[in-house]
């Protein structure tokens, strides 16, 4: 015999109506299937009476209001990926971005190792306790797997380490080994994610920064540009591997951002900031703050993997 789908079949003078939301109690013990606007918050409802409870009874999913069938009882806002209790490796986390990552992380209840090379925090005034910091060089693979093997098993992993300096200006007069050292931020990346898969635990997360001259370069920003795209990339590439673990990876490409890397706090930075930024559509340099908070919406988002976050003040829409 041919299974036939279920169907649920509606008197010819029954309607699907809107009704007032009374108490939720009431309308579940009624019948009554509550779309996840109704739940959270929202004004109207579909009534399915007795088809709704026949369905459920028999173990099978009614149609929603929209006529697809749901694929489970999960209503109401998705949940937050929660980080009390959780271990999160900030490799970066010593300085501009890193910082404000580890402390964003900290605040929110994660155990926090904050790890760079000179294992020397640089805040600049912030507040840092309760954050451990830890000295490695992403580029050494031996430090780096053994490093992993102490601290593991971890859930969270990011990092915003730059790998050493890039090289700046017309690509036709550039030093080509200025060029290639530029891509250690690539390497490094690609070792943390490499060698830090194995002690992330399942339904974790990795988040990655890379930057806007990735998309829209700016003339002399050849090996900015070459190198966040290749990060993009490779995290794009790289999420389908993943998935079957529930490991979500992500990046958050930032704008120009008012941190160390730009020198010390004082006018010659803000200036040097001021000039570089004054076309975007929020014509200021981005705080760290601001691209921590870009971070951690990459953590806490539980659907979005393979992606990238744009913090960056409107630099790709630029005037």
């Amino acid at each position: 015999m041919r299974h036939q789908p279920w169907r649920c079949m509606r008197p010819a003078t029954s309607r699907l109506a809107t009704l007032r939301t009374p108490p939720t109690a009431h309308l579940l013990s009624a019948g009554v299937t509550l779309t996840a606007a109704a739940l959270v918050g929202g004004s109207t409802i579909r009534k399915q009476g007795a088809c709704a409870v026949a369905a459920t009874t028999a173990g099978v999913n009614a149609p929603d209001a929209s006529g697809s069938e749901t694929t489970g009882a999960n209503f109401g806002p998705p949940r937050k990926f929660e980080l009390m209790g959780k271990r999160a490796l900030v490799f970066g986390g010593t300085s501009g971005i890193g910082v404000a990552t580890s402390i964003r992380l900290r605040d929110a209840g994660a155990e926090v190792v904050a790890i760079s090379r000179s294992g020397k925090m640089r805040s600049e005034g912030a507040n840092v306790s309760g954050i451990q910091i830890v000295a490695c060089d992403v580029l050494d693979q031996e430090n780096l797997v053994a490093l992993f093997s102490r601290l593991e098993p971890f859930d969270v992993l990011i990092s915003t380490a730059t790998g050493g300096d890039r090289a700046i200006g017309p690509f036709l007069s550039m030093d080509m080994d200025a060029y290639q050292r530029s891509f250690a931020k690539l390497w490094g990346y690609a070792n943390v994610v490499r060698f830090g898969a194995q002690g992330l635990r399942d339904g974790g997360c990795i988040v990655l920064v890379s930057g806007a001259p990735a998309r829209r370069p700016r003339p002399g920003q050849v090996a900015l540009a070459s190198v966040g795209a290749s990060v993009e990339q490779l995290v794009r590439t790289v999420a389908p591997e993943f998935a079957a673990r529930r490991v979500r990876i992500n990046v958050v490409s930032p704008g120009m951002i008012n941190t160390p890397m730009f020198g010390p706090v004082g006018d010659e930075r803000s200036q040097k900031l001021q000039a570089a930024t004054g076309a975007n559509m929020i014509p200021r340099a981005g705080a760290a703050d601001e691209v921590a908070h870009g971070i951690m919406f990459a953590v806490e988002n539980q659907f979005i993997s393979g992606t990238t976050i744009d913090v960056d003040g409107g630099w790709l829409s630029r005037m």
